[in-house]
């Protein structure tokens, strides 16, 4: 099959896919409208929906190619693939302590690291959190690891990433996920938030060059995998300072990848939680009943 037509069937039943996930997906729905109306409040209320109904088509195509990936050949994942700034990488791998690639789930970016894989003929160490049912994580885990990649567990994953980087290896991390243990609090898309200092950590501990990496969908369908050049890590002996203040950095690449492509980030996701619970209804009530259930009864004097 042609590329072209390939892109086609993807392109037409990933938003057939996208839309059905729309018309049942209600909880995540209304988690996606919350967080663009928090986001981008000069938003008109139809402005707001037809993008939700791009984020779940885009989301829809992601899923469908990333299911194809099972029937792709390394040629054709190549094919389909574009990339932009190479060379970043190269010299990065050049220092021999291991190279940090930090990106986010915007574009496709399951297609975007096996295309990684393939390009560089490198394997890529990727950290992920475990899915439920069980099932459904070995399937990913199986379909993740098809290029050669090698696939780590996010729980208690810190140490497996310090060997990775002192090996020389490329670890690939998403840094658009909230996170309240183990975070320091940052400014994405104009609120506050919390996000995981592990990347900084590691940059700090291992002087491993950070290398942000995205793959964006192009109109034609193609996914365009953009390597920025390397983030300026900042180390003035303060490690809580040097922590925050890189980790804002890393959040900020990633709050302008999603200013250029909001349609293509995924917003059912809570981001705004730790300070904003208000945003999401059904987790505040749920934090409600937890402390409730969790309450100490007082003690009493006699």
């Amino acid at each position: 099959m042609s590329v072209k037509r390939s892109l086609g069937y993807a392109n037409q039943w990933g938003k057939f896919l996208g839309r059905l996930i729309y018309l049942f997906d209600i909880p995540n729905r209304r988690i996606a409208r919350s967080n663009l109306k928090f986001a981008f409040p000069d938003w008109s209320s139809e402005k707001i929906e037809v993008n939700i109904k791009r984020v779940y088509q885009h989301f829809g195509i992601s899923v469908f190619e990333f299911l194809q990936i099972s029937l792709m050949a390394r040629e054709e994942v190549i094919k389909r693939s574009r990339i932009t700034g190479e060379n970043y990488l190269y010299q990065a791998l050049k220092k021999g302590n291991g190279v940090i690639l930090i990106s986010a789930h915007i574009g496709n970016w399951e297609i975007g690291l096996h295309f990684l894989t393939y390009h560089f003929e490198r394997p890529i160490t990727l950290v992920t959190r475990k899915l439920k049912p069980k099932l459904l994580n070995e399937l990913f885990t199986h379909l993740r690891a098809r290029s050669g990649n090698r696939i780590i567990d996010s729980k208690g994953a810190f140490n497996k990433m310090v060997k990775t980087l002192r090996q020389g290896s490329i670890l690939a991390l998403m840094a658009d996920l909230p996170r309240k243990k183990y975070s320091v609090e940052v400014n994405f898309l104009g609120h506050r938030s919390r996000s995981a200092y592990a990347l900084a950590l590691l940059a700090i501990q291992c002087k491993s060059p950070v290398i942000p990496a995205f793959a964006f969908r192009d109109t034609d369908g193609f996914v365009c995998l953009e390597l920025g050049a390397p983030v300026d890590i900042i180390c003035k002996g303060n490690l809580r300072t040097d922590l925050q203040i890189n980790t804002q950095r890393i959040t900020d690449i990633v709050e302008e990848a999603v200013y250029r492509h909001p349609d293509q980030w995924l917003w059912m996701q809570k981001r705004w939680k730790d300070y904003h619970p208000e945003l999401y209804p059904s987790y505040l009530a749920s934090r409600k009943k937890y402390s409730i259930r969790n309450l100490k009864p007082s003690s009493h004097l006699n």
